[in-house]
């Protein structure tokens, strides 16, 4: 068996990406930066001038919609958020977070009960500890703050300009994640828990272009459990919002990518 000069090319690049796997897995593992993978309809990705919707304690959760690209496990999520008034009370300093808790719905199309779409079915739920996710500093803009939980009125639900400095929020690497199908909508419901006291946090929104239905979130004092999540729209102008996130694939694809590579690039007897 000989190898061709084409042969040649593409073990080079099967071998140049198992080698760089280690590193891509890492990236993968922690922190998301846009151009790395991803496996939903596209990253809906921080708006720096925008929104961010307060998802502190259950009773405030928030979600959005994503279309399903790729069968597989999501275990793999990135949210951008930030604190009310940069956590001025305290100390100006990113807050500490005690629990993330996310879930996972299927998707209710609009109906004669809603002319929205929203979450269904409780598909996968779990409750992350600080130790089981990673945070970075991101960016800033002049960013407003919006509490929909208690209305639109300016001064108490929201006020703008409100901060200045956000971060993203990583949570890879865990056990029993929810299988997502191809094709299939789904919407990712999450929220903040901490100890102490400090100026609440909120999901960031996204940048255009919009996805779908609004985000929503989830009004746990109406008795009517068919009616109790409401879109999130600008309290100014009214306008769609979508929330920041994007979910990735797990590693072990890049790495089943590289095995391909290697077999194409395997000489075949003449």
């Amino acid at each position: 068996m000989t190898f061709t000069m084409r042969s040649q090319r593409w073990v080079i690049m099967a071998l140049a990406l198992m080698i760089s796997l280690p590193l891509t897995i890492s990236t993968a593992r922690a922190d998301w930066n846009p151009g790395d993978g991803y496996k939903m309809h596209y990253p809906q990705l921080p708006d720096p001038n925008g929104w961010d919707v307060e998802f502190v304690s259950l009773t405030n959760k928030i979600g959005d919609d994503w279309l399903c690209t790729g069968t597989g496990p999501v275990s793999d999520i990135h949210i951008w958020l930030s604190w009310q008034k940069d956590n001025i009370e305290g100390g100006g300093l990113p807050g500490v977070i005690d629990n993330v808790g996310v879930e996972i719905y299927s998707n209710v199309n609009p109906d004669a009960l809603l002319p929205y779409s929203r979450p269904g079915d409780l598909l996968w739920s779990r409750s992350f500890s600080a130790a089981e996710i990673t945070r970075r500093s991101y960016g800033q803009g002049d960013q407003g703050w919006y509490s929909p939980q208690l209305g639109m009125q300016q001064g108490t639900a929201w006020s703008r300009p409100d901060h200045q400095f956000f971060e993203q929020m990583n949570i890879t690497n865990f056990d029993a994640p929810f299988i997502q199908t191809e094709g299939e909508i789904y919407w990712l419901v999450m929220w903040v828990d901490w100890i102490g006291t400090q100026n609440p946090a909120g999901w960031k929104t996204s940048e255009s272009p919009h996805f779908m239905d609004d985000a929503v979130w989830y009004d746990y004092l109406e008795p009517n459990p068919d009616l109790r999540w409401h879109e999130i729209v600008d309290p100014i102008t009214m306008q769609s919002l979508d929330l920041a996130f994007v979910i990735t694939p797990e590693p072990t694809t890049l790495l089943l990518a590289g095995c391909g590579l290697l077999l194409m690039a395997w000489p075949h007897r003449r």
